[in-house]
């Protein structure tokens, strides 16, 4: 995933595969993973507990609460490719580490 305007780090490696990215956003949905970019902490909490409550008013801007029209998608995609969520965000450090070496960049 890249995030154009991060003040940082613009690319991040959001899952191994295509299944292993939807299983990632399954509590939250994909909206939110940008997020990853300005607020790592936060933003993985939120995608991969369950039980992760809003603290913020922007937590809802930003996509880590679903918007209420966007369940049905998300619940059909859980149930139709039987996603099973990340339950670990040291997943995600695991992916940066094997898969973020791999990246190229075009020079100018």
């Amino acid at each position: 995933m890249t995030v154009p305007d991060s003040w940082g780090t613009p690319n991040w490696i959001v899952g191994e595969d295509l299944y292993d990215f939807l299983c990632f956003g399954y509590h939250r949905g994909f909206f939110c993973m940008s997020q990853l970019a300005f607020k790592s902490d936060v933003t993985l909490q939120a995608l991969t507990d369950p039980s992760w409550e809003p603290s913020e008013g922007h937590h809802y801007s930003t996509g880590l609460v679903l918007a209420k029209d966007k369940l049905p998608i998300l619940e059909f995609l859980r149930l139709e490719m039987s996603l099973k969520p990340w339950t670990d965000s040291s997943h995600f450090a695991v992916l940066q580490e094997q898969y973020g070496p791999r990246l190229e960049f075009p020079s100018d």
